[in-house]
């Protein structure tokens, strides 16, 4: 795939948007006043930094891209594609819901302190510890591990943007554009906040359409249209609050003209193939299925013992970089796992 080649720097890319993300919620966790206060004047103008939707609608975009790979239609190929990301989903949420429950156990047996959230899994009692996991893993649920929100409409999106991939590969690059685009508004037009997030991920088809078109796009390897795009993407994210639909909209609109702009520009692909910035984004979709269990580990055990002897400035810090270190570790075997699991079963495995 000549794209996939001319763009190892994406993995970084993902990398930083799920670091984004978990350090908004650990802020979120242990330090929540600090959100309330940058988002009011004088520091409003810079409020997406400080909102992990800004991060996973970014993500959502890549997921997009990455599904809609050009290739021939075949009714074995999209089964064994469809299988594929199935099992793949339900590994990495199956281990993060034990790892849940199981830290929620240890952590009330070790500290007496449980969370809210691991008070829920101690009063839930083992029966339906065990239901809830697998509910979560086989359906994509979020009874437990709350982040997994949005799972249901990853793997559907995913799907779709398979089968516009397929539309790619036979049609012209303009009707191509066209049904992507009446893809995205079909979702949207409905209004329902579940099928929106599936038309985040389809418009990340357009990412895919432009890299396999970048040819057209002369204009762009000026630096002044790349500064323009880039500001126009500054000028999106600028209104993350309130949360709706269309500021989801606009969110997702500026990462596809942030991704364009790094296609385009040597200087960012340079700064963002630095390692190990691209081998740790392989392990992105590990560290955000994991990290919101750690954090509500700490939250019951390390937090109670740390607020007594350090203030919260310190804590906070402490807190996000064990959460991203243990994150990225367990995504490394999780990873491990992956490959195993998947040589046996497809002899491969999905880029998320």
């Amino acid at each position: 795939d000549e794209v996939m080649k001319r763009v190892g720097w994406i993995d970084a890319a993902r990398y930083i948007a799920i670091f984004h993300v978990v350090f908004i919620h650990t802020l979120d966790t242990f330090s929540p006043r600090v959100l309330d206060y940058w988002v009011t004047p004088p520091t409003s103008y810079i409020p997406f930094l400080l909102n992990a939707k800004a991060a996973v609608l970014f993500f959502c975009v890549l997921l997009g891209f990455f599904a809609a790979k050009p290739r021939r239609f075949s009714a074995r190929g999209f089964a064994e594609y469809t299988v594929k990301r199935y099992v793949q989903f339900s590994l990495f949420l199956l281990v993060s819901g034990v790892v849940y429950v199981l830290g929620a156990y240890c952590v009330t047996w070790l500290f007496h302190t449980p969370d809210e959230y691991a008070h829920r899994v101690i009063s839930d009692g083992f029966r339906y510890n065990l239901i809830y996991i697998l509910r979560d893993a086989f359906l994509f649920e979020a009874n437990y591990n709350v982040t997994m929100w949005s799972m249901q409409q990853f793997f559907i999106a995913s799907i779709i943007c398979y089968l516009l991939g397929c539309v790619i590969y036979r049609v012209k690059p303009v009707t191509a554009l066209l049904i992507t685009a009446a893809a995205v508004a079909l979702f949207l037009l409905p209004r329902s906040e579940y099928l929106s997030w599936i038309a985040f991920c389809v418009m990340g088809v357009f990412v895919r359409l432009y890299a396999e078109n970048a040819e057209h796009f002369r204009f762009l390897d000026k630096r002044g249209a790349r500064i323009a795009l880039t500001l126009l993407a500054w000028f999106l994210f600028k209104f993350p609050m309130p949360e709706c639909t269309f500021v989801f909209f606009l969110m997702a609109a500026a990462s596809i003209l942030l991704l364009v702009v790094c296609f385009r520009s040597p200087s960012a692909q340079k700064v963002l193939g630095q390692a190990p910035l691209p081998a740790l984004g392989k392990l992105s979709f590990g560290v955000y299925v994991v990290h919101t269990p750690i954090n509500s580990l700490l939250q019951s055990s390390l937090q109670p013992i740390a607020a007594g002897m350090l203030p919260a400035f310190i804590v906070t810090p402490l807190c996000f970089v064990f959460t991203i270190c243990a994150a990225t570790g367990c995504a490394w075997l999780l990873d491990r796992l992956h490959r195993r699991t998947a040589g046996l079963l497809f002899r491969e495995k999905l880029a998320v």
